[in-house]
């Protein structure tokens, strides 16, 4: 329970953003919650957590982090109080005789993510395969970061959720500033990082809170009309790849090409940088 030690060395707070952690912790109806005002990594804790058992559900977040991270190791910054900083455990698990793809989480974690930032903002958000959060022709507003030890009979998911909130352009460093937004410069400045943290919680558990198999028709449905790389010439690794042609059921990006079609699972995909979209 909030205000109990975490095995990491460091002490929780008992209050966040106006109330006792405990109230948001049974508002959000979760088992567990700890924030903190500064960790290495939100993702650190809740594996740790994880890893002696902590229930699906388990949710960390932090003010700022000293050793934040995104997909592929890229590290992840942002002032303390600007960003909401947020590792959710999950606990997938599969009906007997279906299909395991681990791979889907972090596209419903996606989904999850933009439903809730629509729900408090009105904002239209669509995912870039696999991870980020983006608004469409104005740049990047948040990213997601899956760690998993999972197998056909268990395991955990730690979900890393980064979003931009309250940041002014200028907080942002030069290096990614012309592709980076929050939810301040897009014009929702009195959104509170506890909402967006409500609806993200309740969003994610309720997509990904148990699911590891293929991805549903219509959650496919939802995923094209949000996908951010379709129909546009991409590069996987920084070599030309073909078009984006979608995202297929086990969670792989579809792309066609000269020589027919082919299936991406990892690598780092761009759109083209003769084309207008900004990444």
């Amino acid at each position: 329970m909030a205000g109990q030690g975490t095995g990491a060395g460091i002490t929780p707070l008992a209050d966040w953003e106006g109330r006792p952690v405990a109230s948001w912790r049974d508002r959000w109806r979760l088992p567990i919650l700890h924030v903190f005002d500064v960790v290495a990594s939100t993702n650190d804790v809740a594996r740790e957590l994880a890893e002696h058992g902590a229930p699906g559900g388990t949710v960390i977040i932090a003010d700022a982090q000293t050793a934040g991270r995104g997909r592929a190791g890229k590290a992840w910054h942002a002032p303390a109080g600007s960003a909401l900083l947020l590792s959710i455990v999950l606990r997938p698990s599969l009906d007997a005789g279906s299909p395991f793809m681990p791979g889907t989480i972090p596209l419903r974690v996606g989904l999850a993510v933009a439903r809730a930032i629509e729900q408090v903002s009105g904002i239209e958000v669509a995912i870039k395969w696999p991870n980020d959060v983006v608004v469409e022709g104005r740049g990047k507003l948040g990213g997601i970061l899956c760690e998993a030890s999972l197998s056909s009979s268990g395991g955990y998911v730690v979900a890393g959720i980064g979003l931009n909130v309250y940041q002014e352009e200028a907080d942002f460093a030069p290096e990614i500033r012309p592709h980076a937004v929050s939810l301040r410069t897009l014009g929702a400045p009195n959104v509170a990082r506890a909402e967006i943290a409500g609806a993200v919680i309740e969003e994610v558990l309720h997509l990904a809170g148990s699911a590891c198999g293929p991805l549903e028709p219509p959650v496919l449905a939802e995923l094209e009309r949000r996908d951010a790389l379709r129909g546009h010439e991409i590069t996987v690794d920084g070599e030309p790849a073909g078009t984006a042609a979608g995202i297929a059921p086990d969670g792989a990006l579809l792309v066609r090409c000269d020589g027919g079609a082919r299936e991406v699972r990892a690598g780092t995909v761009r759109v083209r940088a003769s084309q207008s979209y900004t990444t």
